[in-house]
């Protein structure tokens, strides 16, 4: 559905028209004419409204609106635009003879690339150039967001405020390559630009967040959007009475991993100040709070959620293969994408969420899903490293590792043991 307004021509034709339906004699279209000139000026005004008006049609949806536009309907379904990263790396400043003496070169110091647009960074801790060597590297990030932050390597070579003691500096990796690590063995961080319009509304469109709205599934999209946040649920209460343990007309917000200030931040921007007033932490978990300053009230309010307990456990499966099984890694990363946890390659994946119980069949299914594999059996699931099986039946006699309302179940490829055998 789309809003197209009328030109000012449109419109002078449409009056002009009607005026003649109304009045034969009348001669509208007469340039010298006050009716010409009258009309002239209604049709333009006529057209500026309508202009004004499919700005406000188009603000008021996802497929239409723009700049803050869109970012004021992209948070009632739980999205925030993605900010741009400032890209990170690590330099070399370089002496062209052994110090003498240390010298030290203090956070903040800028370095920038040898161009015609120079790309600034700058050190984010202070290192020394100690006596009787010659350099010393430095972690340093982009000033700006962005992607122009992933320059490669030889690239920075630029000193506009020279430190005591350096007569060079240079990068000899690229910056923002994750494969690369800084001189606290942490991945350089990728520069990334600011998420534009086209990409934040395919965004919302592949979620099917549209469908939500600003309720709770809204809200759970949001906190999965924020920075940390590996799992997030929400149990509301809309009743006059206690149910479970949270109070009547309240909301638990249930959240693993994130910092508690960007998760009421998140919490802010998408739910009502009388939702945020009515939250409840610690029904399901252990209560973790924080302030923030409402513009609505023009006080500071207190944000309530529940951090889970997190359940972690070993996995012991058998599986028989075919020759074209692709290895144990794939195995255990299959188990791990049905519950959350760890990959083995080191990156995460959110699974189940609080309070569900591990099914063991599943697991099980996940890896017989995999190519060339034949049979899966899980031996073991151990919660305490004692080598006793934790698994129970629930209610419907499905194995299960059970988990409560208040824990989270988390498993991480490190810690499954993949027994693999060849058919014959």
């Amino acid at each position: 559905m789309t809003f197209e307004p009328d030109s000012s021509d449109d419109i002078f034709t449409t009056l002009s028209s009607d005026l003649q339906a109304i009045e034969p004699e009348a001669y509208p279209n007469a340039e010298t004419t006050l009716l010409y000139a009258t009309l002239t000026s209604v049709s333009n005004t006529t057209a500026t409204q309508e202009q004004d008006l499919k700005d406000v049609y188009d603000a008021a949806y996802v497929s239409t609106a723009t700049g803050e536009d869109l970012d004021k309907k992209a948070q009632n379904f739980g999205f925030r635009r993605r900010d741009a990263v400032k890209a990170t790396g690590v330099v070399t400043f370089k002496r062209d003879s052994n110090a003498t003496s240390d010298y030290t070169i203090p956070s903040g110091t800028v370095v920038e690339t040898i161009s015609d647009t120079p790309v600034s960074f700058e050190t984010i801790e202070t290192v020394t150039l100690q006596s009787g060597t010659s350099e010393v590297d430095a972690n340093v990030q982009a000033v700006d967001g962005g992607t122009q932050g992933n320059v490669a390597t030889n690239a920075i070579q630029a000193l506009p405020s020279k430190p005591t003691g350096v007569d060079s500096v240079i990068n000899r990796n690229p910056t923002g390559d994750p494969t690369v690590t800084d001189t606290n063995d942490d991945p350089l961080i990728a520069g990334q630009d600011e998420e534009t319009d086209p990409e934040l509304r395919k965004r919302i469109f592949d979620t099917d967040a549209t469908q939500a709205g600003p309720d709770a599934s809204g809200v759970r999209l949001a906190l999965q959007n924020t920075d940390g946040v590996i799992s997030a649920s929400l149990n509301t209460n809309q009743t006059s009475s206690t149910v479970d343990g949270i109070e009547p007309f309240h909301t638990e917000v249930i959240v693993y991993g994130g910092k508690t200030q960007n998760i009421a931040e998140t919490l802010y921007e998408v739910m009502a100040t009388s939702s945020l007033l009515r939250l409840q932490g610690g029904v399901n978990g252990t209560k973790d709070e924080t302030t923030i300053t409402s513009d609505f009230l023009k006080q500071e309010i207190t944000v309530e959620i529940t951090r889970p307990t997190r359940v972690g456990f070993d996995v012991s499966i058998d599986v028989v293969h075919r020759p074209e099984y692709q290895g144990d890694s794939q195995a255990s990363d299959a188990i791990v994408e049905y519950v959350g946890g760890t990959f083995t390659d080191g990156s995460t994946t959110i699974g189940l969420e609080t309070g569900e119980n591990v099914l063991i069949n599943e697991m099980e299914n996940r890896v017989e899903d995999l190519p060339g594999v034949d049979y899966a059996d899980i031996t073991l699931v151990d919660t305490d490293g004692d080598g006793v099986d934790d698994t129970t039946t629930d209610s419907d006699g499905v194995p299960v590792l059970s988990i409560s309302n208040s824990e989270l179940g988390r498993l991480d490829a490190a810690d499954i043991t993949v027994n693999s055998t060849l058919r014959s």
